[in-house]
């Protein structure tokens, strides 16, 4: 009877360990894109906070956001590859090309503005 009281005992103790949860979830995979948004040359007024950028790979959007008031912006992937970086707006364009790698690399980024 002893042992099996001790046989229950470590089986309950070994699985225990696996009913709690991870204190330290992991973060997801992903790549990013770091940039900035830039004015148009010849024209101060330009405001490069709160404008909407993209990141698109084969025509499809993957991942969007607003650059912040100095025109800063991330966008993120969930893996790497060639991307494009879009920004649009009725009066105004620029894009470029970016190369993400795996888990956790990321690229930096000028994007200068330019007229339609």
């Amino acid at each position: 009877m002893r042992g099996g009281i001790i046989a229950w005992a470590w089986c309950l103790a070994a699985t225990a360990g696996c009913l709690v949860p991870n204190p330290e979830p992991r973060t997801p995979c992903y790549s990013a894109v770091q940039g900035k948004l830039w004015p148009p040359s010849g024209e101060p007024l330009f405001v490069v906070s709160a404008q909407h950028v993209q990141l698109e790979r084969d025509g499809q959007v993957v991942a969007e956001t607003d650059t912040d008031r100095r025109g800063r912006f991330e966008l993120r992937a969930d893996k790497g590859g060639a991307y494009r970086v879009v920004f649009s707006t009725a009066s105004h364009t620029a894009w470029a090309l970016v190369t993400l790698g795996g888990c956790y690399s990321s690229s930096k980024l000028e994007l200068y503005t330019h007229r339609r």
